[in-house]
């Protein structure tokens, strides 16, 4: 069945899917494990963290052209994802699991200190300090005010401190 054959709804989502593959792969290449790390340090799970990288890639494949910033877009739309599944489970990883498959993000008490931050402040503090985002780009993935980042970056820094001592 050619694309001129293809239901309405599906040519366009071919039509989608042609439009910038190459520049989907390329920003996979690029970003995808450094966000995957992000995520990880975020959710501090496995699973979580491939599941929403991998949704995210799929679902911008899907929009193809319609996404202007992909991405500040498949940032935003991990975290989300991130976001949305550990709400689900109603759980947030504790602790620190066995890291051998995971890129070094940084030494093993430092991320099991960010693992114990209220879900907001580890998401800032992922944001901004790991994963080089300004402070307006954190606040537009969270969802919240740059200002709201601000707090929570301040609150974490200071619970940080009190966590890891001069180690900081």
């Amino acid at each position: 069945m050619s694309t001129g054959d293809s239901p309405p709804y599906l040519e366009k989502d071919v039509q989608h899917a042609q439009v910038g593959i190459g520049e989907v792969e390329r920003l996979y290449r690029e970003q995808g494990g450094r966000l995957w790390a992000a995520v990880f340090a975020y959710a501090r799970d496995r699973g979580v963290a491939d599941d929403a990288v991998a949704e995210a890639f799929a679902q911008l494949l899907r929009r193809g052209g319609e996404v202007r910033d992909r991405a500040a877009w498949v940032w935003t739309a991990t975290f989300r994802l991130a976001a949305g599944e550990l709400h689900r489970q109603h759980s947030i990883v504790h602790g620190v699991p066995d890291t051998s498959y995971e890129p070094e993000l940084a030494d093993d008490r430092v991320l099991a200190a960010v693992s114990k931050l209220p879900e907001r402040q580890r998401a800032a503090v992922v944001l901004h300090y790991y994963a080089d985002r300004s402070v307006k780009e954190a606040a537009r993935i969270i969802g919240t005010s740059p200002a709201a980042v601000g707090v929570h970056l301040f609150r974490a820094r200071k619970q940080l401190r009190e966590l890891l001592g001069d180690d900081l």
